[in-house]
């Protein structure tokens, strides 16, 4: 009885582990959340008549400077008006945390890349205007947490 004793704490450790490891979020779901994240966020900016036909492939790069995000992801999309396609590409940057063994996911979005213009943050400093930077923010997280 008392070797019982002694083996019944490490099964529930071992099956406590199991289930906690079960329940985080893997790398490839978190990129394609942000992927998803992303093209929300684009959408926003895209000129008025367009629209994003085809994401035709995305990469997720850690970016060298960490002050304008923890995750990059760029989208590589085919935009249309209807009549013309075009191959664009598309970046985003965003903050990650995680808690133990990958509970508790969050991101939030940090910057828009739009190859020609930056929404968000850049090197710590809001780029464009306030109202422009909370339409972001609120739409893309609304689409983090679906």
């Amino acid at each position: 009885m008392q070797n019982t004793a002694h083996r019944f704490p490490l099964f529930i450790a071992v099956i406590s582990l199991i289930f906690l490891s079960a329940c985080g979020i893997d790398r490839d779901s978190a990129d394609a959340k942000l992927a998803d994240a992303c093209e929300t966020g684009i959408k926003l900016f895209i000129a008025e008549g367009q629209t994003i036909k085809q994401v035709k492939s995305s990469n997720y790069i850690v970016p060298d400077l960490r002050s304008d995000g923890d995750r990059r992801v760029t989208l590589n999309v085919i935009e249309s008006d209807g009549w013309y396609d075009a191959d664009k590409s598309y970046a985003c940057n965003f903050f990650e945390s995680t808690g133990f063994m990958g509970m508790n996911y969050r991101a939030s979005i940090a910057q828009i890349d739009m190859g020609d213009k930056i929404y968000g943050m850049k090197d710590g400093q809001i780029q464009g205007s306030y109202d422009e930077w909370l339409e972001i923010t609120n739409t893309v997280d609304a689409a983090l947490a679906q």
